[in-house]
């Protein structure tokens, strides 16, 4: 995910070392590529799952993985057959109203193959009545798919701090798989791609459908990405990334980005939800809040549940970690309270 590829975080390395009953917990479905090099600052205290269909893809990753508390497992997640939704989900396209085939990306991987295959450069065509990228394809193979929540009561699992999506495509069906076990498994965190296209269908996985979700369940949004893509007929080559293809531009409509949700315990609406969890999963919270780029969110952590985490970790100094983050290059950063008690007076002067 875009919002987790800092590498440094002092605050959560520094909270991580605090945790005694608990270890960070991460579910990471779709996790070709490997897990985020920011997870990596929590050290020893990081353990979780990552899960992929690309069967030679886990085994390089199982390979090369330097922590024995992070395993990862073949297969396809997804609704199992007798989940409520499941009808509705394989009957139903998962991306709908799909610009792709009109997209300058799309052109620009046509005439990469062309030229790559030894052809002559295919000519432009008129593209006003191309189909749709539409999607109904499944990602089922002949022994099924893994219900994950199952998966997980199965090996005792018994929360999950961060749960990462990125399978491009079954993403909405993964959520829905999950559905009645977010409160079970006291899901602190979510991270998940989205597509700013699609239809109304309830089935579409669109963003507006995965946010409706989710804040049902008591999560909100705290992070949202957004990708632009171009489309054919103007064309401009990103250099982002060093993407040599049109994508994620200065221009061109919405197609995808990536949503953090997460939640609000500081909220009067999660006040009971926060008294069932332990100090270490508010503590953790707070280390979410921070490996996302949302230093004053975990700084509201620390504030609001003060008494309850002094028993784990030095809070002043946590918020002075905290502080230093808004101060960037800053040879000497001021601390938490200074740089609140500046914040303040500037604010009153102001107003006068």
């Amino acid at each position: 995910m875009e919002q987790l590829e800092r590498s440094e975080d002092a605050f959560a390395a520094f909270v991580a070392e605090s945790l005694r009953r608990e270890r960070f917990f991460l579910v990471d479905v779709g996790v070709s590529g490997g897990i985020a090099t920011t997870l990596r600052v929590l050290g020893n205290k990081l353990c979780g799952l990552g899960f992929d269909k690309d069967k030679v893809e886990i085994a390089r990753l199982s390979a090369i993985e330097p922590s024995p508390e992070l395993h990862y497992i073949h297969g396809v997640v997804g609704l199992a057959d007798d989940h409520p939704y499941a009808a509705r989900a394989r009957i139903s396209p998962r991306l709908t109203r799909n610009p792709w085939p009109r997209l300058a990306v799309e052109r620009w991987l046509t005439l990469r193959d062309a030229r790559e295959q030894g052809f002559s450069m295919p000519p432009r065509l008129l593209r006003q009545n191309a189909p749709e990228a539409d999607s109904v394809e499944s990602d089922r193979e002949p022994s099924g798919v893994i219900d994950l929540a199952r998966f997980l009561l199965d090996r005792q699992v018994g929360f999950i701090d961060l749960l990462k999506i990125d399978v491009d495509g079954a993403d909405f069906e993964i959520l829905q798989s999950m559905d009645g076990r977010y409160d079970e498994f006291r899901v602190l965190g979510i991270g998940i791609e989205v597509n700013f296209f699609g239809s109304a269908a309830e089935t579409a996985n669109t963003f507006h459908n995965i946010d409706r979700f989710l804040k049902a369940r008591g999560f909100e949004l705290f992070d949202l990405t957004m990708r632009r893509y171009p489309m054919q007929d103007l064309p401009v080559a990103s250099q982002r990334l060093g993407l040599p293809y049109p994508a994620t531009s200065p221009f061109g409509r919405p197609y995808q980005g990536d949503a953090f949700y997460a939640r609000d315990l500081c909220a009067r609406s999660q006040r009971d939800f926060a008294g069932s969890v332990s100090d270490e999963a508010v503590a953790k919270l707070a280390i979410l809040y921070s490996m996302f780029s949302l230093p004053d969110c975990a700084a509201e952590v620390l504030i609001s549940f003060r008494e309850r985490l002094r028993g784990l970790f030095d809070v002043d100094h946590g918020l002075d970690l905290l502080a230093a983050r808004v101060q960037p290059g800053a040879s000497d950063p001021l601390s938490y309270s200074e740089y609140i008690a500046s914040f303040e007076k500037r604010a009153f002067d102001a107003g006068s």
